[in-house]
């Protein structure tokens, strides 16, 4: 039986309408959502993160949220951010809030290099 997460399963509800089919899975101890291929939030012990680049960071270090690290005994983060609590006093703030991490994953994923295709044995 899959893994269910409250947090996950209320994004799912609430997001739907505006954003398509929002799906997550239980990945490396944490809740990764997905909307449109990509990976746009993450759960991590029912804390909500959005992913974030270069264009709508600002509001989260604005606040000193700073990125995501996964595993505090190890180096480095990930570009996911704690969703601030003021977000969450309003649907239509969190689904604004979504939708820009959406689009960050997207343009994450079409930045990243094709992979090169496997060559089958001649």
């Amino acid at each position: 039986m899959p893994k269910l997460d409250p947090t996950a399963e209320r994004l799912m509800v609430l997001l739907s309408p505006s954003m398509g089919t929002i799906t997550y899975k239980a990945m490396f101890g944490a809740f990764a959502v997905y909307a449109q291929g990509v990976i746009f939030a993450c759960v991590d012990h029912g804390e909500l993160l959005f992913k974030a680049d270069a264009e709508n960071r600002a509001p989260y270090e604005e606040r000193g949220i700073s990125a995501w690290r996964p595993n505090p005994n190890m180096p480095g983060t990930m570009p996911y951010f704690r969703v601030p609590e003021e977000v969450f006093s309003s649907d239509a703030e969190l689904i604004r809030w979504a939708q820009e991490a959406l689009q960050a994953a997207l343009r994450i994923d079409a930045a990243k290099k094709p992979k090169k295709a496997k060559r089958s044995p001649a």
